[in-house]
């Protein structure tokens, strides 16, 4: 059984967990036996806090071929195991001012090319998003929850108009549930119970390159995985490398914001960008060459 991982490395993911502190500081902002975790410092006040950061892993229900083992036949429940909803709304000052702190996935499998997406992805669909919702689940792990409609399915057995649920690495959490679900309560020793609960951590994922989260409305392109975890609903196969964004021209593009923030103009069809029309004859060759 493949498995999906997290290694935290301070020398490559800038694990420098900013935080806000409302009202305190100025300026300042899987399953649980599997975790893999390492130690990182983390600021959280003036008091000189730190933290072991553990990061979930997403058990992929598959076998070594790639192909679902039968637990992936399990109906969809629409909520992963532990899941809380981070009201987003509540904290909209701390959200507006607070600074990202990021950490680096490694996976078992890769998904740099189309064939290697196609290989190990249970299915491969264009949908559109039709809500978005900040959760953390299980062990304090935040996701971007969002839910789909299938407008075209490539691979697997999902059909036009079926409506999944996709988790998508990073969010937001609050110092309160991060420290409970990590067990970290003697590491904070000097924060108030108003202070845990108003102060808000950033996490993203440091291969998503995205300068925003999803919105409802957006077309992606997803090659998916599905995880009991997840309530046997579905996560990319190897986070933004296997998701790519529709834009205003219809091109579909793995990264775009930071293609276009690195002024990286895309036009020929490749792994990294290409055409519907293009994508759908690449899907079509690796399914025959698969049969």
């Amino acid at each position: 059984m493949k498995k999906r991982r997290y290694l935290l490395s301070s020398t490559a993911c800038l694990l420098a967990a900013a935080v806000l502190m409302a009202g305190v500081c100025a300026g300042c902002t899987g399953t649980p036996a599997a975790v893999s975790s390492r130690t990182d410092s983390e600021s959280l006040s003036s008091a000189q806090a730190t933290a072991q950061v553990s990061s979930m892993p997403a058990k992929p229900s598959s076998g070594s071929s790639g192909q679902t083992s039968s637990a992936a036949a399990k109906p969809p429940q629409n909520k992963a195991q532990g899941e809380t909803v981070f009201d987003v709304n509540k904290y909209k000052e701390q959200i507006k001012n607070a600074k990202s702190s990021g950490y680096a996935p490694s996976y078992r499998y890769d998904g740099m090319t189309l064939e290697s997406t196609y290989e190990n992805s249970f299915a491969i669909a264009d949908c559109q998003v039709e809500k978005v919702e900040f959760v953390v689940i299980l062990n304090g792990q935040p996701h971007t929850k969002l839910d789909v409609k299938v407008i075209e399915s490539f691979k697997g057995d999902f059909k036009p108009g079926d409506h999944i649920t996709v988790y998508v690495d990073g969010g937001y959490i609050t110092a309160d549930e991060y420290i409970k679900t990590r067990e970290l309560e003697s590491r904070f020793p000097n924060l108030t119970q108003e202070q845990r609960a108003n102060t808000i951590y950033e996490m993203k994922c440091m291969d998503a390159y995205e300068e925003r989260y999803a919105q409802v409305g957006d077309r992606y392109i997803f090659g998916l995985r599905n995880d009991e975890l997840l309530g046997y609903n579905y996560f990319p196969t190897m986070g933004t490398f296997t998701a790519y964004r529709r834009d205003a021209s219809g091109r579909y593009t793995r990264r775009p914001d930071q293609k276009a923030k690195e002024g990286i103009k895309v036009s020929g069809n490749s792994d990294e960008s290409f055409t519907l029309d293009w994508f759908r004859s690449k899907m079509n060759e690796l399914a025959k060459g698969s049969m």
